[in-house]
């Protein structure tokens, strides 16, 4: 499967298993997008770079997807444009928004496993 491919089976499964983050994100274009090494967002796009997409099993991808929708649901683009702030307080911004991204996507995960 390529990575298109795999990315719109991992929209549908978000679409099912988490319809709201779907929907506030469904508008996101995708953008193959080899200056990162991982996925990301600004928003408006999805980046992913197509060997790391390729290299995760469905249940991983989906777990990424929800975390970059996380960003753009929290608002985390728009609030980093905002924030004035030194390299080391940039870092220690972005590595926080990085952990209540990740804290959601566990949460989420775990809640459908229990669900189910």
């Amino acid at each position: 499967m390529n990575a298109v491919a795999a990315l719109e089976d991992a929209l549908k499964r978000v679409q099912v298993h988490h319809p709201f983050y779907y929907f506030m994100c469904a508008d996101l274009e995708l953008v193959e997008c080899d200056d990162f090494f991982t996925m990301a967002t600004d928003g408006q796009r999805l980046f992913f770079n197509a060997e790391f997409v390729c290299s995760l099993s469905r249940e991983e991808l989906e777990g990424v997807v929800l975390h970059e929708f996380q960003h753009v649901v929290l608002l985390h683009p728009w609030l980093s444009e905002k924030a004035l702030l030194s390299s080391l307080n940039k870092l220690i911004w972005d590595l926080a928004l990085e952990y209540v991204a990740n804290r959601e996507v566990v949460f989420l995960i775990n809640s459908r496993k229990a669900a189910s």
